[in-house]
């Protein structure tokens, strides 16, 4: 697999003991889906489609249990995998997003009981008390920036600036950090260059707490 955003991509042909190795455009490595355009289209499918398989497995084994058994059943079995390296992953266009969403939707509407057409399933998501995923996602994120500003992750994200304190506004925290330009939609959407634009608009309350725990709690507020 040659991986790059060119239109025309040089091919080479690679062996591996005496057997020449074939050419894909994806490849799954370590539960997610690689493709060799840089998009993770083809993994929220492959994400959507084992969310379901499992969530009918729930339809069918227990849907005469109780409302507070199918919404752990959700939370345990069916979502982790909609979640499944969602900092890296996160999409941000509306048709992933919503690819996403109907899975959580459904659940709503089986966990709830009620699968009128008429019925609001937002409204069943608000009664469950479910954040919304995007909401989760985002959290994720900006958790994992967290162990970043806090100097406990691998030294790859050593070279980050900080802004200069003398020179921060309103709009930036004394914890900001410098906004990484991008050239393309895709580039300025991935996880550090989105993530970094997150973590800037948070009150300095947040961005100072002491531990991961106090941190997401005060997200949430």
């Amino acid at each position: 697999m040659s991986v790059g955003l060119k239109r025309t991509k040089s091919h080479h042909d690679y062996t591996m003991l005496g057997e020449t190795l074939a050419q894909v455009q994806e490849h799954k490595y370590l539960g997610v889906t690689i493709a060799e355009d840089l998009t993770w289209n083809s993994n929220y499918r492959c994400t959507v489609s084992k969310a379901n398989k499992i969530f009918g497995l729930l339809q069918r084994n227990i849907y005469q249990c109780s409302k507070e058994t199918k919404a752990k059943a959700y939370k345990a079995l069916v979502r982790p995998h909609l979640e499944y390296a969602a900092v890296v992953t996160d999409p941000y266009q509306s048709k992933y997003i919503q690819m996403l969403d109907r899975v959580q939707r459904r659940a709503a509407r089986f966990v709830v009981g009620d699968f009128r057409r008429k019925s609001s399933v937002t409204k069943m998501i608000q009664e469950l008390e479910w954040e919304s995923l995007v909401e989760r996602r985002k959290t994720a994120r900006l958790c994992q920036f967290y162990f970043v500003h806090k100097g406990e992750s691998p030294n790859t994200f050593t070279k980050l600036q900080q802004r200069d304190t003398n020179h921060s506004s309103r709009h930036f925290t004394a914890d900001a950090y410098k906004v990484i330009e991008t050239r393309t939609v895709r580039y300025q959407n991935s996880f550090l260059p989105r993530t970094i634009r997150d973590w800037n608009r948070l009150p300095l309350a947040s961005t100072t707490q002491p531990t991961l725990e106090k941190f997401k709690a005060s997200l949430s507020k």
